[in-house]
Protein backbone atom coordinates (compact mmCIF):
# COMPACT_ATOMS: atom_id res chain seq x y z
CA UNK A 1 0.00 0.00 0.00
CA UNK A 2 1.31 3.47 -1.15
CA UNK A 3 0.85 6.51 1.48
CA UNK A 4 1.85 9.64 -1.07
CA UNK A 5 5.01 10.38 -2.45
CA UNK A 6 7.28 9.95 0.51
CA UNK A 7 9.70 7.44 0.22
CA UNK A 8 9.30 6.47 3.57
CA UNK A 9 6.05 5.71 3.79
CA UNK A 10 5.15 5.76 8.13
CA UNK A 11 2.79 6.37 11.04
CA UNK A 12 3.84 7.94 13.84
CA UNK A 13 2.02 7.56 16.94
CA UNK A 14 2.59 10.38 20.18
CA UNK A 15 0.98 12.82 21.81
CA UNK A 16 -1.14 15.40 20.32
CA UNK A 17 1.36 17.99 21.25
CA UNK A 18 3.86 16.41 18.61
CA UNK A 19 1.48 17.36 16.12
CA UNK A 20 2.58 21.22 17.17
CA UNK A 21 4.27 23.53 14.98
CA UNK A 22 5.32 27.36 15.04
CA UNK A 23 7.99 27.62 12.00
CA UNK A 24 6.32 27.10 8.54
CA UNK A 25 8.83 27.45 5.38
CA UNK A 26 6.48 28.86 2.26
CA UNK A 27 7.17 29.18 -1.40
CA UNK A 28 5.13 30.54 -4.55
CA UNK A 29 4.10 33.51 -2.66
CA UNK A 30 1.22 35.82 -4.22
CA UNK A 31 0.26 39.65 -2.91
CA UNK A 32 -2.85 41.24 -3.50
CA UNK A 33 -2.33 44.65 -4.75
CA UNK A 34 0.96 45.55 -2.51
CA UNK A 35 4.44 44.62 -2.17
CA UNK A 36 5.13 41.49 0.26
CA UNK A 37 5.33 43.28 3.83
CA UNK A 38 8.54 44.30 5.60
CA UNK A 39 10.70 41.27 7.16
CA UNK A 40 9.41 40.66 10.52
CA UNK A 41 5.62 42.44 10.13
CA UNK A 42 3.09 41.02 12.33
CA UNK A 43 0.46 39.73 10.65
CA UNK A 44 -2.21 37.06 10.78
CA UNK A 45 -3.09 33.42 8.93
CA UNK A 46 -5.09 31.14 8.29
CA UNK A 47 -3.20 27.58 7.97
CA UNK A 48 -6.51 25.27 7.54
CA UNK A 49 -9.85 26.93 6.07
CA UNK A 50 -12.30 25.72 8.84
CA UNK A 51 -9.72 27.42 11.53
CA UNK A 52 -9.64 30.94 13.06
CA UNK A 53 -6.04 32.91 11.47
CA UNK A 54 -3.50 32.82 14.46
CA UNK A 55 -0.84 35.99 14.57
CA UNK A 56 2.60 35.44 13.25
CA UNK A 57 5.60 36.99 11.66
CA UNK A 58 6.72 36.85 8.39
CA UNK A 59 10.17 36.91 6.81
CA UNK A 60 9.88 37.24 3.06
CA UNK A 61 13.04 36.38 0.53
CA UNK A 62 13.51 37.52 -3.11
CA UNK A 63 13.05 34.28 -4.34
CA UNK A 64 9.45 34.03 -3.48
CA UNK A 65 10.09 32.09 -0.43
CA UNK A 66 9.22 32.84 3.46
CA UNK A 67 9.71 31.58 7.11
CA UNK A 68 6.55 32.62 9.39
CA UNK A 69 7.30 32.20 12.98
CA UNK A 70 3.72 31.55 14.75
CA UNK A 71 3.08 33.08 18.30
CA UNK A 72 1.82 29.99 19.41
CA UNK A 73 2.34 26.30 17.78
CA UNK A 74 -0.20 25.30 15.76
CA UNK A 75 -1.47 21.79 15.30
CA UNK A 76 -2.25 20.59 11.46
CA UNK A 77 0.08 22.03 9.68
CA UNK A 78 1.14 20.40 6.57
CA UNK A 79 3.45 20.18 3.66
CA UNK A 80 0.76 21.44 0.76
CA UNK A 81 -1.61 22.97 2.06
CA UNK A 82 -2.37 27.15 1.20
CA UNK A 83 -1.65 29.21 4.13
CA UNK A 84 -3.46 32.82 3.90
CA UNK A 85 -2.19 36.26 5.40
CA UNK A 86 -4.22 39.02 6.51
CA UNK A 87 -4.01 42.21 8.10
CA UNK A 88 -7.45 42.95 10.48
CA UNK A 89 -10.27 41.82 7.96
CA UNK A 90 -7.45 42.51 4.68
CA UNK A 91 -6.30 39.44 2.79
CA UNK A 92 -2.59 40.46 2.05
CA UNK A 93 -1.83 37.16 -0.14
CA UNK A 94 -0.91 33.56 0.31
CA UNK A 95 1.86 30.86 -0.41
CA UNK A 96 1.79 26.85 -0.31
CA UNK A 97 3.31 25.69 2.73
CA UNK A 98 6.71 23.37 2.02
CA UNK A 99 7.55 22.34 5.45
CA UNK A 100 6.66 23.29 9.27
CA UNK A 101 8.88 22.38 12.08
CA UNK A 102 8.98 23.24 16.19
CA UNK A 103 11.10 25.32 18.13
CA UNK A 104 13.13 27.15 15.10
CA UNK A 105 12.89 31.32 15.21
CA UNK A 106 13.26 32.09 11.55
CA UNK A 107 15.32 35.18 10.33
CA UNK A 108 15.85 36.04 6.97
CA UNK A 109 19.16 34.03 6.90
CA UNK A 110 17.31 30.89 8.26
CA UNK A 111 18.63 27.22 6.63
CA UNK A 112 15.52 26.25 6.08
CA UNK A 113 14.49 29.86 3.97
CA UNK A 114 18.10 29.20 1.91
CA UNK A 115 17.45 25.96 1.62
CA UNK A 116 14.10 27.02 -0.08
CA UNK A 117 15.41 29.56 -2.33
CA UNK A 118 18.25 27.58 -3.64
CA UNK A 119 16.02 24.64 -4.40
CA UNK A 120 13.41 27.01 -6.25
CA UNK A 121 16.16 28.84 -7.83
CA UNK A 122 16.82 25.09 -9.19
CA UNK A 123 13.38 24.06 -10.42
CA UNK A 124 13.17 21.84 -7.59
CA UNK A 125 9.62 21.06 -5.93
CA UNK A 126 8.54 21.66 -2.28
CA UNK A 127 9.65 17.88 -1.54
CA UNK A 128 13.56 18.66 -2.87
CA UNK A 129 13.03 21.64 -0.38
CA UNK A 130 11.75 19.87 2.61
CA UNK A 131 14.68 17.04 2.05
CA UNK A 132 17.44 19.07 0.88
Amino acid sequence: MSCGSSPRARVVVGPRAALARDRVVLRDLNWLGAAAPAAGTPLTVKLRSAQPAVPGRLFVDAAGGAALALDRPQDGVAPGQAAVFYQGERVLGGGWIVSAELGAEPSPGSLALATLSRNAGEGRGPRAAREG
